[in-house]
Order: structure tokens, then sequence, then C-alpha cells
């Protein structure tokens, strides 16, 4: 079983605190990583949330750890970095680059492209896999901090630049929501050399 859970930031569709006294308060360890700005008041709402629970309380309680842009942490095995995510600056957004055995993969959703200081990190790290927040298709986004095929394709174009991508990189669209889905045939079309995900899909790289 895993018990260690990314997250890029404390918005409710992508941190469910409830869940934090409910499945996740068991007699084993979980560790949830948040952003340091998300980090702080969960472990204090965590606590009393705890202490006003009724019935036995756990024998553990999940961690929360602070998940600190540009820090690197050691997470059974894998090297996970938090970047920072233009994404709700007020609450500290990130989007992870994992690393194990030579393969690296980006994860970045709820993000509007990458920063300037994370194409700089990026240099020159090949990435084996690059999965990208596409939540308004091929609509022009209408709030800061998502992206849609445009953004997607230029961010890719950012990589390759740098020497973080290449021709042999996977690219996958993904995070898809109502404001801007297409057929499937047509998303494919219109992002060529990216897979369009799709639900249970899986990538071996």
């Amino acid at each position: 079983n895993y018990k260690h859970v990314l997250i890029t930031h404390g918005h409710f569709d992508h941190y469910a605190r409830e869940q934090l006294t409910g499945r996740y308060v068991t007699d084993e360890n979980w560790t949830f990583y948040l952003p340091p700005q998300t980090a702080a008041p969960e472990r204090e709402r965590l606590q009393k949330s705890l202490q006003g629970a009724k019935g036995n309380p756990p024998r553990r309680a999940p961690e929360i750890a602070d998940a600190v842009p540009f820090v690197p942490m050691d997470i059974m095995g894998y090297r996970v970095t938090p970047l920072p995510a233009r994404h709700a600056p007020s609450i500290g957004s990130v989007i992870y680059l994992i690393e194990k055995d030579g393969k690296r993969l980006l994860y970045a959703h709820d993000c509007a492209g990458f920063t300037a200081e994370d194409l700089d990190f990026l240099a020159g790290k090949r990435l084996d896999l690059v999965t990208l927040d596409c939540t308004y298709g091929g609509n022009a986004p209408k709030s800061v901090g998502h992206m849609g095929y445009a953004e997607d394709l230029k961010c890719r174009e950012q990589l390759k630049q740098r020497g973080a991508a290449d021709d042999k990189t996977i690219f996958v669209a993904n995070h898809f929501s109502h404001n801007g889905v297409r057929p499937y045939a047509d998303m494919q079309a219109l992002l060529p050399g990216f897979i369009v995900s799709y639900d249970g899909m899986v990538i071996e790289f």
C-alpha cells in the first residue's frame, strides 16, 4: 500500500482535509506533502479535528510535511522535488519533478505554464515523461492557473529549447474539464505529439 501523498495545493478539489480524520486516520503511517503556506495551518486544523473526534483516538494521525520548492525529498526511494507553480500564489502551489533509476517524470497540473525559475532548474535535465494541465482545451484560459492546447504546445517547446525534453520525451495532456473537452479524436488531432489521457491509462517508460 502507498503511504505517501503528494498534494500540489490546498484547493478543495485537490485536498480534502476532512479525509484526514476519516479514511487516513488509521494505525498505519500516512504522510501528506503540502506547500509550506498550506502545511502550517493544516497541521493546526488536523490536531483540533482529532481532539474533537468521538471514540477512541487513533494511535497514529497523518503527518503533514512541507513540500518546499527546489528542496528535494527522498520518498520511498524516489527523489521528489517540488517546483513553484503558477497557480493560486496566496496559498502556495507546486508541481513535482519525480526521479528514480535514471527516469524523470514532471507532474505539472494546475499551473499556467512554467515560471522562469522552473525552466532554469529543469534546463539540461532530460525528462522522460511530462504530464501537463489542459483544463481549458481549445478555449482561451479564463483565469490564471490553468492551460489549454496552445499553452501545452508552448510548454513543450520551452522544455525542448532548454534541453529538458526531446523527441523521445512522452508528453501527456491531462486535467480536463467541461470548459474545453471535445471528442477524443478531435482533442488528439489538436495536440500533435501528445497523448491525450483517459481513465485507466497506464504508461510505461
